[in-house]
């Protein structure tokens, strides 16, 4: 299945998480399903992406800070 339109790609607000390759991006669902990105939406789904890259980003910076990583000690 491709996903055509914003809204279906607003799934990803749901728990669906977006992966790039070489053909471009796709969807896997909670369950395991994958649907691919139509290249129409490529633009709002590599903002998508980018938003939910720095949220795991951000998720593994606040864990290494904690535990010491990348903190000055005065």
């Amino acid at each position: 299945m491709v996903v055509r339109s914003v809204e279906e790609l607003r799934r990803v607000q749901e728990g669906w998480r977006l992966t790039r390759d070489r053909k471009g991006f796709k969807m896997r669902g909670p369950g395991g399903r994958w649907e691919r990105v139509s290249r129409d939406l490529e633009v709002v789904a590599a903002e998508l992406y980018e938003s939910q890259r720095s949220e795991r980003g951000g998720r593994a910076r606040a864990v290494g800070a904690a535990q010491g990583e990348g903190a000055t000690v005065p």
